[in-house]
């Protein structure tokens, strides 16, 4: 895909100008008082405020870090982020600004994931990027750079939201992510300038942008004070679908997301149910190819699944009894036999669990 060439509008440099002294809900009621973002400029262009010197710096350097900006208020603001409570008045971007057009949906949820967890991420996003969807999230550890990676390998583009600059990518372990994203059609966006550092507020801040980007929102594993459970509120304020894949009882990363189930969100397992849940039409979804959940090898079992395995048979077992008979604390039973259901080895029954009859 040819290199998109950033563009940086007018009125982006002069919002960014004024937001160096003043907060953005301040000026935000300024502008709308003004009647527009370009009038209430106009208004607050006093002398001094916006030199010719400040806007050529700015622009400078976006240009030394490729990067472009658009104001609310510009054509290529997405209608979407737009219409969000608190929208930010200007975002800057690395990457191909196209993709904000295409329907897009976000995945999030734990940094410290386990690997089944980010497994299905990786799996969904890539079903659903298959299926045309460009796959938002926060490039950050676990279920991020999973639902990334797998929107990658299918082929697929997306599109990460930083809790930074988007010249400063962090964590600085998903650098080499960032710019497969990059190389890829994707997009680097944020709603601050370049330079910008991480802070912790700065995250939650940015969780508004990644569910007033899309569709809807899909939660893979989250405890109890999970960033991902902010992003699933803010979502349901912006009148997105609040979407969660259910977890194993008595897992720590299982209780955020069964809360939102609990609480009427759509419970997700696959790829068509996130499509039917933001009622898109009926597409084909091939399955990931790449990734194929049944029938895989025992041989590439960790010691704790394959324990478990050798236990089970017909005879529904519950957890407590197999994390005694195994040794295992109930949480790491818990997460292990979750890791088995989703390669397809062990199925879930009203008594507990059972060895699938195909895996004897």
């Amino acid at each position: 895909m040819p290199d998109s060439i950033p563009v940086a509008s007018d009125l982006a440099i002069s919002l960014s100008v004024l937001l160096e002294r003043q907060d953005r809900r301040a000026l935000r009621a300024q502008l709308h008082a003004a009647g527009s973002a370009s009038a209430g400029v106009q208004t607050l262009n006093l002398p001094g405020r916006i030199s010719s010197g400040r806007l050529a710096r700015l622009k400078g350097r976006l240009s030394a870090a490729g990067m472009g900006a658009f104001a609310l208020g510009d054509p290529e603001f997405p209608r979407l982020l737009a219409g969000i409570p608190d929208p930010p008045l200007v975002f800057y971007y690395r990457g191909a600004i196209d993709c904000l057009a295409d329907t897009a949906i976000a995945i999030v949820g734990a940094r410290r994931a386990s690997r089944a967890g980010q497994e299905l991420a990786r799996t969904l996003a890539a079903e659903l990027a298959g299926a045309g969807v460009v796959i938002v999230s926060g490039l950050a550890l676990g279920v991020d750079a999973a639902a990334h990676l797998g929107a990658l390998e299918a082929g697929g583009r997306t599109i990460a939201v930083l809790g930074s600059g988007a010249d400063r990518v962090t964590p600085l372990a998903n650098a080499p992510l960032a710019e497969r994203i990059l190389a890829s059609g994707g997009l680097l966006l944020s709603e601050y300038p370049p330079g910008t550092p991480a802070a912790p507020f700065r995250f939650p801040e940015r969780n508004r942008l990644i569910s007033g980007l899309s569709r809807g929102v899909v939660v893979v594993e989250a405890n109890q004070r999970s960033g991902s459970l902010i992003t699933a509120r803010l979502a349901a304020e912006q009148g997105r679908e609040v979407m969660a894949v259910p977890g194993a009882p008595g897992y720590q990363n299982s209780i955020g997301s069964n809360r939102l189930l609990k609480s009427g969100a759509a419970l997700i397992e696959r790829a068509e149910d996130v499509l039917q849940a933001i009622g898109a039409e009926a597409q084909s979804v091939t399955p990931y190819a790449s990734v194929k959940l049944a029938g895989r090898d025992p041989a590439g079992l960790a010691p704790d699944q394959q324990a478990l395995l050798d236990l089970l048979d017909g005879r529904a077992q519950g957890l407590a009894e197999l994390a005694a008979t195994a040794g295992l604390a109930e949480q790491d039973c818990a997460v292990a036999l979750t890791e088995l259901e989703l390669a397809g080895f062990v199925q879930r029954v009203g008594g507990g669990y059972i060895r699938r009859p195909s895996q004897f």
